[in-house]
């Protein structure tokens, strides 16, 4: 028995206009009045409105927020009370692990390179090309997800833990990436928004495959937070059988802090270039028994490929549900290979995180 929730990969909705103004712009009477520049200069100003300022404000996903509930993944599938079928992971030969049989690579690394999709669309309903907007790259190539802290504690105290009770695992992740366009009309960036996805960091179990956090989205209005947004999963709930023993593992993800970064401008005649960093902070908590060792944190390197099926050319996200309890299989149904995703062992980090406290 597996409870799990659907994945949705993260989406963060930022107003540029705003961002824009808080860059030092004048107010006047036209739409928009960018910074006082001259030719070929660069000019940078504070785009983040709220940013580093979560609000403590949560917003749910999808039908089962906050709650915890399961799916027999012992057949093909089975359909949850919102309709939805969820496939089990795939099964490995009898007695093999499935880290072992799709071929793993761990590393102790701490910091990975990743790749992601964004778009940029204006409030009028037009495509970013439709405005006269134009990426550059067309994807953040310069994505880092950084693990920035990893620590466990016994739940209920060192009695409990020697009587073979839970540890509660605290993980903490930083996304970053740049956002690039170009205008050929500097006073048309008012009224414009960008949406990204950042590269989640999906625990798993080692020996079976199964992804502990699947999340839901239900279109664009409920798959973006905003400057200073909280999101929370809830805790929950999955059922771990190897070898006749059966663990109970608890996973939750909390998006605690979005931000935009210096937003810069280059200028070239009437044209500007606008380099928009962003960043996303979230933690990770997972509940597992003392005596179990298979947690694993799953990191797909390379995102973009998704774009088509979580995004629309003006910056909207799209319904994105994921019916696949195999860490390797995407929510759009695609099988990926081991190579696709940076894994990490809980247990690693945990001794990385503790080594460098006692120094």
């Amino acid at each position: 028995m597996v409870k799990k929730k659907r994945k949705l990969k993260m989406f963060l909705l930022v107003f540029l206009s705003a961002s824009l103004c808080m860059g030092g712009c004048r107010r006047s009477d036209s739409p928009f009045n960018p910074p006082e520049r001259t030719e070929n200069t660069e000019v940078s100003g504070d785009g983040s409105p709220g940013a580093g300022e979560a609000s403590g404000e949560t917003s749910g996903k999808g039908k089962n927020n906050g709650t915890l509930f399961g799916h027999d993944l012992s057949g093909s599938g089975e359909e949850d009370a919102s309709g939805i079928v969820i496939q089990g992971p795939d099964l490995p030969p009898d007695g093999q692990r499935y880290d072992e049989w799709k071929g793993f690579q761990y590393t102790t690394e701490t910091s990975f390179p990743v790749r992601t999709y964004w778009a940029i669309g204006s409030f009028d309903g037009r495509s970013g090309a439709a405005a006269g907007f134009y990426q550059n790259p067309e994807h953040i190539e310069d994505g880092v997800l950084e693990i920035v802290d990893a620590k466990a504690e016994p739940v209920g105290g060192e009695m409990e833990l020697r009587s073979g009770g839970y540890v509660d695992i605290t993980i903490e992740t930083r996304w970053t990436g740049t956002m690039n366009f170009t205008t050929d009309d500097e006073f048309n960036t008012f009224g414009t928004h960008i949406s990204w996805g950042d590269n989640e960091v999906l625990p798993c179990d080692a020996y079976t495959g199964t992804s502990l956090l699947n999340y839901s989205g239900e279109g664009s209005e409920n798959d973006s937070i905003n400057i200073g947004e909280a999101y929370d999963t809830g805790m929950v709930e999955s059922d771990i059988t190897w070898k006749d023993r059966t663990y109970r593992l608890f996973a939750k993800s909390d998006k605690r802090n979005s931000s935009f970064g210096e937003t810069s401008y280059r200028y070239a005649g009437s044209s500007v270039s606008v380099t928009e960093p962003g960043a996303v902070e979230t933690t990770y908590t997972l509940r597992v028994p003392a005596d179990y060792d298979g947690m694993v944190l799953a990191i797909d390197k390379d995102i973009t490929d998704e774009k088509a099926d979580h995004i629309d050319d003006r910056a909207e996200f799209l319904p994105s549900s994921d019916t696949y309890a195999d860490i390797l299989t995407t929510d759009t149904g695609v099988r990926q290979t081991a190579d696709d995703y940076y894994f990490v062992r809980v247990s690693d980090l945990l001794e990385i995180f503790r080594t460098k406290s006692s120094k």
